[in-house]
């Protein structure tokens, strides 16, 4: 992104000026639900001026924390309190003055770091930050109608590395832009033009000087947990290219990827592919099971789990490995402290084209329910190993006729 942006180009401050006009058209309203409410509010805040005017500092709010906490009862439903991640900020200012238990739950402490998913070189929240702001410009001076929300999704990272991923909507009503001098009209031509270099802020800036502009109020924020459809999305982009699965760095991603989707964080992941069943120590091309290659021989599979869900042609789950009738393979598991297990057989046109498997630590940490949250992903993964597969053939193919 093209930003040559070192500090916020724009004035800042928190206020409620705007929720209190809110607040006294509802204490207007004859039938309003919570006009004894904002009645009740109107008349604490009327002794309270330095609630009403431009907020400087954030201790006045921690002074008023209980009566602040009563306004935003007007913007945030107190029931939503342990099932909704809201908060509310400053305009762009990154601590949130008031927010959701949720949201606090979610995510506060120390062991816990927000990002933008995406890698980006540059300060990904400054850019959120340059985003918004030209999104909101957009919509209240030239009209332009559409989800102004930074286009942009969320991971936070847990202290044991697990991760989810949060799209975040923002509620502007309650803050105003003012501009400064006169405003360069835009053209349909000069907007689509401004969207055609979403990547290029500089040239936004150049259209839309920042500098212009003055943000008062303060902005209300939901999250949404996108997880699910974030990580598949990103799977199956990921299985598209035809190295991913056999590239070891290709393979940790799809890994990490796997583990967020099933919920386990210290999840291991194995994948393989072959023809025949009674061939796969011969003929495999790709082979990234759980247990290495070298410690299981092609006769010791026979009665293994491996065995029954290719027979079955149906997923294999095992609660707790302990409790089978012992062979090398349940035995090599448990050593490497696996004790719960899941073979997912992987069907193209009717036939097997491989295999995929996930074992957790703990007896009954996985589920059925976790398993088929990859559901819609077997199908791909199936393909994905066939074309890897057919890359690696014609790249042996194509060594044996040089040599």
């Amino acid at each position: 992104v093209k930003c040559s942006f070192k500090a916020i180009p724009f004035k800042s401050s928190l206020s409620f000026e705007y929720l209190i006009k809110e607040i006294k058209k509802i204490a207007s309203q004859v039938e309003h639900p919570m006009k004894t409410q904002a009645k009740t509010i109107l008349k604490k805040i009327a002794n309270i001026p330095e609630l009403e005017n431009e907020i400087t500092a954030l201790t006045i709010i921690d002074k008023h924390k209980s009566l602040v906490k009563h306004l935003m009862a007007f913007v945030m439903n107190p029931m939503d309190d342990n099932t909704v991640l809201s908060s509310v900020n400053a305009p762009f200012y990154p601590k949130s003055f008031h927010c959701t238990n949720l949201f606090a739950n979610t995510f506060g402490g120390e062991s816990r770091n927000i990002e933008l998913a995406k890698d980006l070189d540059q300060d990904n929240m400054f850019l959120a930050i340059i985003y918004q702001a030209f999104l909101i410009i957009m919509t209240r001076f030239y009209s332009f109608d559409f989800d102004a929300s930074i286009p942009f999704i969320f991971k936070l990272t847990e202290a044991n590395n697990s991760e989810k991923y949060y799209k975040m909507l923002i509620n502007s009503d309650y803050a105003d832009v003012k501009v400064h001098g006169k405003l360069k009209k835009l053209s349909k031509q000069g907007l689509k033009s401004l969207f055609n270099r979403s990547d290029d802020l500089d040239y936004w800036n150049e259209q839309i000087p920042l500098h212009k502009f003055e943000f008062k109020g303060f902005l209300h924020f939901t999250y949404i947990d996108v997880t699910h459809e974030y990580v598949v999305s990103q799977l199956k982009s990921d299985l598209l290219n035809k190295n991913t699965i056999i590239t070891q760095d290709g393979f940790d991603r799809i890994q990490d990827k796997v583990r967020t989707l099933i919920g386990v964080p210290d999840l291991q992941f194995g994948l393989a592919t072959f023809s025949e069943f009674d061939s796969i120590l011969n003929k495999q091309v790709i082979w990234k099971s759980i247990i290495p290659q070298s410690e299981l021989k092609c006769g010791e599979y026979v009665g293994t789990l491996y065995e029954k869900a290719y027979r079955s042609k149906d997923i294999v789950l095992t609660d707790d490995l302990r409790k089978l009738k012992k062979n090398k393979a349940i035995n090599l598991f448990l050593a490497r402290g696996i004790q719960s297990h899941a073979v997912v057989p992987l069907v193209l046109d009717k036939e097997i084209v491989g295999m995929m498997e996930f074992g957790a630590k703990k007896p009954g940490q996985l589920n059925m329910f976790q398993i088929k949250r990859l559901h819609e992903l077997y199908p791909v993964f199936a393909v994905a190993l066939q074309r890897s597969k057919e890359e690696l053939t014609n790249r042996i193919r194509a060594i044996i006729q040089k040599e």
